[in-house]
């Protein structure tokens, strides 16, 4: 019983690890600013994973030369304790099977900027918040 607990510790921690900050030279830059006025198309509000305090609101829109972005809002807040989020768009709110597109890394609370390139359909209505290394859950924010 002992060496369950154990071996259950062990793998708990070396899942954390393999998302720690040591990966920061791979973060892409935090933000790309939009060029001109940002227009939102939809905006969702960060629902937490168990145990993971993820909370603020989430867009997509576009900006004056039409690129396209996510924006996490000014109250946008979570826990980096793993070093850095993987940002996903996905089109279902699944955190273990969201088939989408990696749009970056977040390792900061506060208002950002992700450009998306390619842009993604409207299909793609959810953003959701996971470090798939550890297999933790952050949170997501489904856009309406």
């Amino acid at each position: 019983m002992r060496n369950n607990i154990f071996v259950i510790t062990l793998i708990t921690v070396i899942g954390f690890a393999s998302c720690a900050k040591e990966a920061t030279t791979t973060i892409p830059q935090a933000s790309a600013k939009p060029e001109g006025t940002f227009t939102a198309t939809k905006t969702g509000s960060f629902v937490a994973a168990p145990g993971e305090p993820a909370a603020g609101t989430a867009q997509i829109g576009t900006d004056t030369k039409s690129t396209q972005f996510v924006k996490f809002g000014s109250d946008f807040k979570s826990n980096f304790s793993t070093g850095a989020v993987t940002v996903i768009m996905s089109k279902t709110a699944n955190y273990e099977s969201a088939s989408g597109q990696v749009v970056s890394l977040v390792s900061v609370n506060g208002e950002q900027f992700f450009k998306v390139t390619p842009s993604v359909s409207s299909e793609f209505k959810y953003v959701i918040l996971w470090c798939s290394a550890a297999r933790v859950p952050f949170g997501s924010a489904e856009l309406k």
